[in-house]
């Protein structure tokens, strides 16, 4: 029996300061996250002002942490570190996570765990999904950095991640966002532009040509492009809106099809950012009800930047958990 009984997470990703944690059930006992300050007008922050802002955030919030549980009740420390399991894989805002796990891990003589982002956001949503026990199923990440196709092994503890398909320019993430500011929505725009699209009853203008999906892979730099044209040409900005998630929609079903087809798993989970739109879930729920591809989506709240992931993650490493 541990003494002990507490694991954290932290998580400085691009755009959130977050800090979560769970316990040896890997049941979520504190979920704190405070979004950076972009300024009205602009597309995202430099590394430098988001790292910056995590600094600032993150004593306050590791204070309030500290009120809610004993500090010498937290067994092991986890954090990201890295955009993806990649060599080479870099961005600065994870520093200040890296940097504050040390100090905290010294201090309590704890060990310290790190993780991708990436791994993050697949745990976090695998852990309130039906695939907890599956042992390999195809992951679409989908956030405003990353469109990326993956083969997922979870026979042991951890993820053996296969890159199979994605975006060769923008993210989903980055083109509802750049589309959203050109519509003078405050920055980031997914959560306002998901409630336009989920709430339109006008008619579909077919504004928009569909994404071309070549397998695995996608280019959706020319859907932006569409996009500007229109929203320059002064349309009706909720149509363009509701047609862009539609067809954003559309092409995730085409490229989930095509997953299972070139890979014979049936099983795909959605996660990142924009796999919690309201819009997108419904659509492809309701495209695949009664087919073989089994779609599944974490909680809303688990698919966006939390550290809820590294803090499960951090638990089973910790307890030696084996998948």
């Amino acid at each position: 029996m541990l003494k002990k009984d507490y694991y954290l997470g932290l998580d400085t990703s691009n755009y959130t300061t977050s800090i979560a944690i769970v316990d040896s059930d890997f049941n979520v006992i504190a979920d704190q996250r405070r979004s950076l300050r972009v300024k009205d007008g602009s597309r995202g922050l430099r590394q430098s002002e988001a790292l910056f802002q995590h600094n600032e955030n993150i004593p306050d919030m590791l204070e309030s942490i500290f009120k809610i549980i004993e500090k010498s009740q937290i067994n092991a420390i986890g954090v990201s570190n890295k955009p993806r399991p990649l060599e080479g894989s870099y961005m600065p805002v994870f520093n200040a996570g890296v940097n504050y796990a040390k100090v905290i891990s010294s201090v309590l003589n704890c060990p310290l765990y790190s993780f991708s982002h990436q791994e993050g956001h697949i745990e976090a949503a695998l852990s309130s999904s039906l695939f907890k026990e599956s042992p390999k199923f195809i992951t679409l990440h989908l956030s405003g950095g990353t469109s990326e196709v993956l083969s997922i092994d979870n026979s042991s503890f951890g993820y053996g991640i296969k890159v199979i398909g994605g975006s060769k320019d923008i993210s989903f993430g980055q083109l509802i966002d750049r589309v959203g500011v050109a519509l003078s929505h405050p920055f980031p725009c997914g959560e306002i532009l998901d409630q336009i699209a989920n709430n339109y009853r006008g008619k579909n203008l077919h504004l928009l040509t569909p994404i071309c999906v070549d397998g695995l892979v996608f280019n959706l730099s020319g859907l932006e492009s569409q996009c500007q044209r229109i929203i320059a040409s002064h349309c009706d900005a909720e149509a363009l809106i509701y047609e862009l998630f539609y067809i954003i929609s559309q092409s995730l079903c085409q490229i989930a099809k095509n997953s299972v087809g070139e890979n014979h798993n049936n099983k795909i989970l959605f996660v990142g950012g924009v796999s919690a739109s309201k819009f997108v879930r419904n659509y492809i729920i309701n495209y695949f009800k009664g087919k073989e591809i089994i779609p599944v989506f974490g909680d809303p709240t688990f698919s966006t930047d939390n550290a809820i992931g590294c803090a499960i993650l951090c638990a089973k490493s910790f307890i030696g958990y084996q998948g």
